[in-house]
């Protein structure tokens, strides 16, 4: 589990970072490899990959979803090893073969073998927090799950990130419930988030800051190009790495905040090691949310929400 090996198995977490300014490069594959190889501590061959993106929505995806162009260049990798990959989501509204069919996902993962899956419900999903939601069944021969993050602000959270991201295994709907529970305190969201971290699967996240979105999201923010790609083992350095990038500090974001109190690895600037470009070097403006609103569904909001997703699932992808 990640709460075990990732975010427990080292005093010093690595962060590796690197410049990249655009995603019609032919660099793109190769600075991809690069954070991965650096992040990973064993190849993985002939095995089965889940690569989770992140796919909010149909609504403006090439820049509120992780960009097509990067998604693309980690199939292609994990595929050249020999991998069964699959590329999987549970948004909160749609489906995520319709997220994929508006980033044109189809035609440019097929050549990999690449699968999109739906991450559902399962009958004994792992949870270890009763109060928390259950997360998603993932496939039991998934070695390890790739977890892409978009950079981009977010009115409830400030910024979202590789931690933030992982939410995302948590199916659709249950996600909309945990809003209704926990979504009227950015603080209780927060600790909802950090008390989720134990029951996700090994996973290694590589973050999309390439064009990220400033000054409001999940999905109606600005475009800003900060050009940074960035990986690690463990999300909330990674998380810091960025925060750090971006000129944030604590009481700029409630989650960084939250785990700093718990003390949790990752969250302390001085403990984390760099095996690339340090965060000074990749130094960019970005505007956050002018304030943070509480993002809560009423609950006539989740019934709509509801359906909305299970149309959604039977429109045909195309």
């Amino acid at each position: 589990m990640l709460g075990e090996k990732t975010m427990t198995a080292s005093r010093s977490p690595v962060v590796h970072m690197t410049r990249q300014l655009r995603y019609e490069d032919d660099r793109l594959r190769s600075a991809a490899a690069e954070c991965l190889d650096h992040s990973l501590d064993r190849e993985i061959r002939n095995g089965t990959v889940l690569i989770k993106p992140n796919f909010i929505s149909r609504q403006n995806a090439f820049l509120s979803c992780t960009h097509p162009g990067l998604i693309e260049a980690v199939c292609a990798h994990f595929s050249g090893l020999g991998n069964n990959v699959l590329v999987g989501d549970s948004p909160a509204f749609g489906s995520a073969r319709n997220v994929a069919a508006a980033l044109d996902l189809p035609d440019r993962l097929a050549p990999f073998g690449a699968r999109i899956v739906e991450l559902k419900a399962g009958k004994q999903a792992a949870r270890r927090n009763a109060e928390g939601p259950a997360l998603a069944q993932i496939p039991e021969d998934v070695e390890l799950v790739v977890n892409l993050p978009k950079l981009k602000a977010h009115k409830q959270m400030g910024i979202s990130g590789a931690t933030k991201n992982l939410f995302g295994l948590v199916p659709g709907a249950r996600k909309a419930v945990a809003h209704v529970r926990h979504g009227q305190s950015h603080q209780a969201f927060a600790r909802m988030l950090l008390d989720l971290l134990p029951d996700y699967p090994e996973s290694l996240s590589l973050l999309d800051g390439i064009r990220a979105m400033e000054q409001s999201g999940p999905t109606d923010g600005e475009p800003r190009d900060c050009g940074i790609l960035a990986a690690s083992r463990n999300p909330l350095a990674l998380d810091t790495a960025v925060y750090l990038a971006l000129g944030l500090t604590r009481k700029d974001v409630p989650l960084w905040q939250a785990a700093s109190e718990r003390e949790l690895p990752g969250t302390n600037p001085e403990t984390i090691a760099y095996s690339g470009m340090e965060p000074q070097q990749l130094r960019t403006d970005f505007r956050m949310p002018e304030c943070l609103s509480p993002v809560s569904f009423h609950p006539l909001r989740l019934a709509k929400s509801i359906c909305k997703r299970g149309l959604a699932r039977l429109r045909p992808a195309g």
